[in-house]
C-alpha cells in the first residue's frame, strides 16, 4: 500500500469524524433547547 494511500485515508476519516462530532454537538443544543421549553411550557 502506498504511503499517499493512508495519508488520504487518514484525513478522509479525520473530517468524517470532525463532521460527526459537530453534527452531535448541533443535536445537544437542539435538544437541550427543546427540553429547557418544555419545561418552560409544563410550569406554565
Amino acid at each position: 500500500v502506498h504511503h499517499v494511500v493512508v495519508i488520504v485515508v487518514l484525513f478522509v476519516l479525520h473530517i468524517v469524524a470532525a463532521m460527526i462530532v459537530a453534527v452531535a454537538m448541533m443535536f445537544k443544543n437542539v435538544i437541550e433547547l427543546v427540553m429547557v421549553l418544555c419545561v418552560k411550557g409544563i410550569e406554565k
